[in-house]
């Protein structure tokens, strides 16, 4: 029991996990702050990782993307933060680190 306690805290150690935003640039979005934007939109972004955050090595968020499939077209002073909840703490401890959810918040502001 003691060599799985010392392995596994080996494992997690070495794991790391990477959420990469991007843009696509097939619309326009811009993370630089235009006052004539008047409307606040946001959306919420998931992305699982398993093993302690081994895999996926990395996970890519295409933001234009998302935005427009929720239909904001033209979002600027575009901001993201992680999404922390109890139920994801859950997961990590009940699963012992094999699921580890990662939840993001994209903001922006369009017309």
């Amino acid at each position: 029991m003691k060599k799985l306690c010392i392995l596994l805290s080996f494992i997690n150690l070495l794991s790391c996990s990477s959420l990469s935003f991007i843009s696509s640039q097939q619309t326009s979005i811009s993370f630089d702050d235009e006052n004539q934007k008047t409307k606040e939109v946001s959306v919420e972004v998931s992305k699982p990782f398993y093993m302690w955050g081994l895999v996926p090595n990395e996970q890519v968020v295409e933001v234009d993307k998302v935005l427009s499939e929720k239909g904001f077209e033209n979002v600027s002073n575009i901001s993201i933060k992680e999404i922390k909840t109890n139920d994801k703490a859950l997961w990590m401890f009940f699963t012992m680190g094999m699921y580890y959810p990662q939840s993001f918040r994209i903001t922006g502001r369009m017309n």
